[in-house]
């Protein structure tokens, strides 16, 4: 099964500070949206959209990957041990993102890394 990576997003506590080192770092085009959830920046490298930041105490990179076939993926996913969550698209998030979106937990936690609900 061949998984993409299709969208990144970069969440930082210094979002002006971030937009003007990866726009001058990478020549990413930043293009600024206000969104009901805050202000949110989309990065263009070449001429497509391929990731967003946002502002957020807690800063990490998140990788959304994209499959052909998403059910065999989840299923694949869960014969592997992952935890599968269905979630739909928020409302500040409507036609940005597709409402089959679907987050999978790896069952096996990063050292020091807090458990997982459930675990």
């Amino acid at each position: 099964m061949k998984g993409n990576i299709g969208y990144v997003e970069l969440h930082t506590p210094d979002l002006d500070k971030s937009k003007r080192f990866y726009a001058e770092l990478f020549d990413w085009r930043v293009e600024d949206l206000k969104t009901p959830g805050g202000d949110y920046a989309l990065f263009h490298s070449g001429g497509s959209v391929d990731g967003g930041m946002l502002k957020d105490a807690t800063p990490m990179w998140l990788s959304y990957i994209t499959v052909e076939q998403l059910e065999a993926a989840v299923t694949r996913a869960k014969a592997l041990g992952a935890r599968v969550h269905p979630i739909g698209a928020p409302p500040d998030h409507a036609g940005m993102i597709p409402s089959a979106l679907r987050i999978a937990l790896h069952a096996q936690q990063a050292e020091g890394e807090k458990p997982l609900p459930g675990k």
